[in-house]
This record gives C-alpha cells, structure tokens and sequence, in this order.
C-alpha cells in the first residue's frame, strides 16, 4: 500500500445530550439523526468517502476550531485509529495464503502512522530493503517533490536525488529490485494533475481546467540511470496509468476514494521477467445507497 493513507478532512457530527440528537453536514447534505443505526449508517458513510467522523459537542467543536494545535492532535489521533481499523479488518480476513502487507506512509502521512505501522507485527514497516520472494527486494521511498501544499514530508529535487541515490547505491541487482517511490517521474504520463495559480486556484483554459506535468525530476534520473525491474507510485490520485521508461515498467494506480473507489495494480513477477500486469478496481457501490 503506496502511502496517502491519511484522510483529507475531519466530519464533526455534534451531539446534543439533551435531546439526543447528532447533526452533521456531508457533501452538502444535513444530517438529523437519533437513532443507533443511523449514527452509524452516516459514520459509514463518511468513512466511505474518505473522512474521519468525530462525535463531539459544541464545547469542544468550537475550541477544535479555535486551537490548531488541539485541532491536530484531535486529528492524527482518528487518522491511527483508522489505520489500525484498516489493520484489523486484513487480520480478520481468511486468506488462501498468508500475505506479507507492507504498507508504506507518504507525503500526506502524520508520524502518527509510521508510530502505528511500526508497532504492529501484521504488517511490514519498509524501514529497509525487503525480500519479495527469493529472487526480488523491494526498496521504498516517501518523500516527494515540492507542493503547493507543504505537505509533511517535501524535499528540493536536489536533497531528493540525493537520498533516492542513497537507496539505490545500496542495490546490488537492478534487474530483481522493485521500488516504490511515492512521487511519480516527471513528465511519464503518470504526473499530470491541474496547474495552480499562486491561490492555489485551479487554472482553466478555454473553460477547461489546465494539466501539466508535476512529476519529479530527480525520481526520473535515477530510473534512467539505475534501471529497476518495476516502480510503484502513487501521489498523483488522477493520473492513474503505466508507461515504460527504458526497460522499467512504472505503475501508477491513481485513485478516486472520493467516491469509494479502490484502485491498484496486479503485477506477476518471475526470475526473468514480469509476467504480466492489470489494473484491477473495486467500487464497492451498493454501499452509496443507504
């Protein structure tokens, strides 16, 4: 799992004891509810669309409002409890046989994550060079390029290379080694994303909204030159696709979470070569009915 694990948003569903009730407002509609089965039909759905449902008061909404501080906090703790939701869900799951599940945190990623990741034994923290098979490692890295967002964890193209050298310097066959980078080479098809204005405003052109590549520079360098078997990346949520670039096959999934769409690639590897490869998707859209 490619990193953004985190939610984009928290949903504060307010309770009022008095009379039971919990209000809340998503996607644009208003939520009046008393019952048990519907406070959890609306945490479900806000669950679906990616958000964090919050159950709280009015005390205690309005200082999330006024302190940041409390305000992140509040946050990246719902952000691990999410995780570790996700986590449980896969411990309970009856697999035909038992996968190794390494997921690794990204750019839009609190600490808080690699803290929960890190802590529990089900799964892989790509600390290091991992062994995929007997034939393949997988190497990792989740920083990305400078955003308009200042996301948490941004580097210059220049400190990027440099540390994505240090990865790779440490690789002894190339032809067996899958790495997953985060930021998707620049200009690959796998990049392109809405140009921002200094507002941070999409930019259109003739009435359409304007893309261009926001890729990384530095992350196509080092494929040119070491050559990997397979890059996996992610970041760039709707330029989804895989492109070639020399002998390196390069995913990107993309993803649509916003409307519950779970996107990733099925890729078989051998000793010789990678067999073949699909981009598999699940909507899961019976659950938008309720």
């Amino acid at each position: 799992m490619g990193g953004d694990l985190s939610a984009k948003e928290i949903l504060p569903i307010i309770h009022d004891a008095k009379s039971n009730l919990y209000q809340a407002t998503l996607l644009g509609k208003n939520y009046n509810v008393t019952s048990k089965q519907e406070l959890n039909e609306l945490l479900e759905r806000a669950k679906y669309f990616g958000l964090l449902p919050l159950i709280t008061d009015t005390k205690d909404f309005k200082r999330i409002i006024k302190d940041l501080t409390y305000q992140r906090k509040i946050f990246e703790d719902l952000d691990a409890a999410q995780v570790l939701e996700w986590i449980e869900i896969a411990k309970n799951t009856s697999f035909e046989n038992k996968p190794k599940i390494i997921i690794i945190p990204a750019n839009d990623d609190s600490k808080k994550i690699d803290e929960v990741l890190r802590n529990d034994d089900f799964v892989v923290y790509p600390d290091k060079e991992i062994d995929l098979d007997v034939y393949h490692k997988l190497i990792s890295f989740n920083y990305v390029n400078p955003t308009p967002w200042n996301s948490l964890r941004e580097l210059s193209e220049k400190e990027l290379k440099k540390k994505l050298e240090q990865k790779f310097e440490t690789v002894n066959d190339f032809d067996h080694v899958v790495a997953a980078i985060h930021a998707p080479p620049f200009n690959s098809g796998l990049d392109t994303a809405p140009k921002l204005d200094k507002k941070k405003r999409v930019v259109h052109l003739l009435g359409a909204p304007f893309y261009s590549a926001v890729g990384s520079k530095a992350v196509r360098e080092v494929i040119e030159k070491y050559q990997p078997k397979l890059t996996l990346h992610g970041h760039i949520h709707e330029s989804g696709g895989f492109t070639y670039i020399g002998k390196t096959l390069c995913v990107n999934p993309g993803s649509e979470y916003n409307i519950g769409a779970l996107k990733a690639y099925l890729i078989e590897l051998s000793k010789e070569k990678i067999e073949k490869f699909k981009l598999v998707e699940d909507t899961g859209i019976k659950r938008l009915l309720f």
